[in-house]
């Protein structure tokens, strides 16, 4: 492994004070660990760490280096999540459920409350401080599908992303974190990374599959502990 070229990538979902669950972290506790981040890591632009990474330009990268994701893409994450990163100059790579645009997610059903997503207009108002990734058009579990499916969830999604962002969307975050060796192979046609969940994929090292990257859950640990639990968590799963 290349030591210059070590990135540890974090996986939010919501920011709000209004929830109590196992994917929403409170405003607060969200403020205090990108406070963190920016105090003791490296944090680029989303876009300029993939383009490295493509280009090889490993020399780029600080050893150190943090990239803030959230999948799915709700309503809160405009509100609450986008000030704060703002705050502090951070950008983050906010993976899309093209077919939620605007609406209600219908996945998560151990919770009794429908939880909004961004709307157009908040999605391309905050382009300021959020990059754009594709999740599917509407999140299915990817392993239950047939070749024609997979390709209205993932190609057919990418395409309708890139009409309303105006720009190439090729980052990819799996449903779930699901994948196997035939949706990994067709994903990688398509987009330049793709990330898993924190309990899934097979390393933390973008060089030895960048289709099948694993995340950490920031909700694991407390912040004060993040670079003792980082080092735990690389060395337990980087090799995996």
């Amino acid at each position: 492994m290349n030591n210059a070229f070590r990135i540890y990538s974090v996986m939010y979902h919501r920011i709000s004070d209004n929830e109590t669950d196992s994917i929403t972290v409170r405003v607060d506790e969200f403020e205090k660990q990108v406070k963190f981040f920016k105090e003791n890591y490296s944090c680029p632009d989303p876009q300029q760490l993939i383009d490295n990474f493509k280009m090889k330009q490993h020399n780029r990268v600080s050893k150190d280096t943090i990239l803030i994701t959230f999948d799915d893409g709700y309503e809160d994450n405009f509100k609450f999540a986008r000030p704060i990163l703002k705050k502090y100059g951070l950008r983050a790579l906010v993976f899309l459920v093209s077919g939620h645009i605007g609406k209600y997610n219908n996945w998560n059903h151990k919770y009794s409350k429908r939880i909004q997503h961004m709307s157009i207009e908040e999605i391309i108002e905050a382009k300021d401080v959020f990059h754009y990734g594709c999740h599917t058009e509407n999140h299915y579990n990817l392993l239950q599908l047939s070749d024609a499916d997979l390709n209205l969830e993932i190609v057919e999604s990418k395409k309708k992303l890139e009409n309303i962002l105006g720009y190439s969307v090729n980052a990819f975050s799996y449903p779930y974190g699901f994948y196997n060796k035939q949706i990994n192979n067709f994903v990688s046609k398509y987009f330049d990374i793709s990330f898993s969940t924190y309990n899934k994929g097979k390393n933390f090292n973008w060089t030895l599959n960048p289709y099948a990257i694993r995340r950490i859950n920031p909700l694991d640990c407390e912040i004060q502990n993040f670079p003792e639990y980082m080092f735990k968590f690389r060395n337990a799963y980087l090799y995996k």
